[in-house]
C-alpha cells in the first residue's frame, strides 16, 4: 500500500521579494466589492448612500499577502491553512 504523503506545515511567512519575515509589516490582502445605492443625479452630482453599503466577498478571490517592508504582494504560501478570526 502506497504511503500518504504528508501536508507541508507552513512555518513561516516571508517575502520572496526581500526575506522580511516580520508579522507586524505584512498584511492579509483581498479585493471586496462594495455595493451603494445610488440616491439621485442632481446638476452633474451624483449622491450615493453611505450607509446602505453591500459587501460581496468572494471566497479566496484574488487574495495574497503584501509586505510593507517593500511594497510588494506575493502569494499565500501552499499548505497554509487560514482561519479569520
Amino acid at each position: 500500500m502506497p504511503k500518504k504523503k504528508k501536508k507541508k506545515t507552513v512555518t513561516e511567512i516571508k517575502c520572496p521579494s526581500c526575506g522580511n519575515t516580520d508579522l507586524d509589516t505584512i498584511e492579509w490582502q483581498e479585493w471586496v466589492v462594495v455595493s451603494r445605492k445610488l440616491n439621485e443625479l442632481t446638476e452633474g452630482t451624483l449622491l450615493v448612500d453611505g450607509g446602505s453599503e453591500k459587501m460581496d466577498f468572494e471566497s479566496g478571490k484574488d487574495e495574497s499577502l503584501y509586505c510593507k517592508g517593500c511594497y510588494s504582494e506575493f502569494p499565500i504560501p501552499d499548505g497554509l491553512d487560514v482561519d479569520h478570526v
